[in-house]
């Protein structure tokens, strides 16, 4: 059985200029649900040379773990293992949940990033849990297969 710990969840909200991206604020509203969440962060949240701050939040919520998640998120990832160590948290427990790693890029992607950022929250790794792309099936083709003897 898994070790249930109290999660935080950054958002990297970056969108370089692209119009059809994830849409990152329904993510996190579903990913707010999981009961081990404990806080949700976007970019414009944190101040990136401010450690102390977001430590000092860390530790008044009593997070264990943090998902940090989005199109590119080891950017950030160095940032967060800093303030886990500065809270006496493992360093291991920052995990990554990187939207274009599992394909998931455009806006019609964003059910495909909630399950990357599920998966990360449980600890289930999402090639495990990821669902078969969707195949179009023609009813009306038939397929005959013929097996030619080798020589």
């Amino acid at each position: 059985m898994r070790d249930k710990k109290l999660t935080g969840v950054f958002f990297s909200d970056s969108v370089n200029g692209q119009s059809d991206v994830v849409d990152i604020s329904e993510v996190a509203t579903y990913i707010k649900r999981i009961p081990e969440v404990a806080e949700i962060w976007h970019s414009s949240d944190i101040q990136f040379s401010d450690t102390e701050k977001i430590a000092a939040e860390i530790k008044a919520i009593k997070i264990k773990r943090f998902v940090v998640a989005g199109d590119m998120p080891g950017f950030e990832k160095r940032f967060f293992v800093k303030v886990m160590v500065s809270t006496g948290n493992n360093p291991e427990d920052v995990i990554l949940a990187s939207f274009r790693e599992h394909g998931a890029i455009t806006n019609a992607d964003t059910e495909r990033a909630k399950a990357i950022v599920a998966c990360a929250v449980y600890g289930v790794p999402f090639e495990v849990a990821s669902l078969p792309e969707e195949t179009t099936v023609h009813t009306e083709t038939m397929v005959i297969g013929v097996v030619l003897p080798v020589s």
